[in-house]
């Protein structure tokens, strides 16, 4: 958004037309323009950025992630090894 070319404006010719206008519009115009430049000033700022707060959550929620996937990996295990005890008693037929 900031490396979007503006033309800069022509300050003389802008209150040179404003001034063409009548006081109750040229008070309109003053005021309309002011809440331009406060509201291009305001897009502007820096954002804040995450906090340690959210730093610390994201790690915590990490963590927890890793033992539930810890845990699931033993169940897998856990599963291949009786899976592995099954067939192993299985009868087998050779030949055919």
């Amino acid at each position: 958004m900031d490396t979007l070319p503006l033309p800069i404006p022509n300050v003389g010719e802008t209150l040179t037309r404003i001034s063409i206008l009548s006081p109750a519009a040229q008070v309109a115009a003053v005021m309309t323009l002011g809440c331009i430049a406060v509201v291009w000033i305001w897009t502007r700022r820096p954002q804040p950025g995450p906090g340690s707060e959210t730093f610390q959550l994201i790690i915590t929620s990490m963590t927890e992630q890793a033992k539930a996937t810890n845990a699931l990996a033993e169940q897998v295990e856990r599963v291949v090894e009786q899976n592995a005890t099954i067939i192993a008693r299985l009868p087998v037929a050779v030949g055919g």
